[in-house]
């Protein structure tokens, strides 16, 4: 069996290039009339990046930590998330909650081991996310996870993924 494809994070690093990534946005939309779609689209993502600095920010004050690491979600992981929730009117909150739980791979807050998480372990590690008090990580955690969860293959070169990142570098050089 494969493993999950897994990402570590250098939490310094990541925060250095969302904080250049804010500043390029900010750059673009100066000139923009702010009633523009393009300027809607370009505050909302500039907003969010923010959102996961502060989130990486966080992480750096409340653990002694240089990296974390996340993975993506298996089949067995959705599974398991849908069937925790299966007939109980959950909200989308709470499965988040368990989404950083599985899709986490090495961080402080990890209880389990995530190539054979045992259950009694796992709401270990599921009552510690849910006891994080910084939404702004949340939030950061999720979007790593929903990267790397992404369908589809991003090295493949006939990929819709490759062919928009390609066409937005394109467009980005000549906007300058």
């Amino acid at each position: 069996m494969a493993e999950p494809e897994t990402r570590e994070v250098v939490l310094e690093e990541e925060a250095d290039r969302l904080v250049e990534a804010c500043e390029e946005i900010a750059d673009r939309m100066v000139d923009l009339d702010p009633s523009t779609d393009l300027y809607q689209t370009l505050r909302a993502r500039g907003n969010r990046l923010d959102t996961h600095r502060r989130g990486i920010g966080w992480a750096l004050e409340a653990w002694d930590v240089e990296t974390l690491t996340f993975k993506a979600l298996t089949l067995g992981d959705e599974a398991r998330i849908a069937d925790e929730f299966d007939g109980r009117g959950s909200k989308p909150g709470a499965e988040r909650i368990w989404q950083i739980a599985l899709g986490t791979y090495d961080a402080p807050y990890l209880e389990h081991d995530p190539e054979n998480p045992t259950d009694a372990a796992l709401q270990e590690t599921v009552a510690n996310v849910a006891t994080i008090d910084a939404l702004a990580f949340g939030r950061w955690a999720e979007s790593q996870i929903d990267e790397l969860s992404a369908v589809g293959n991003w090295n493949d070169e006939r990929s819709f993924a490759r062919f928009l990142t390609e066409k937005q570098a394109e467009q980005s050089q000549t906007e300058e």
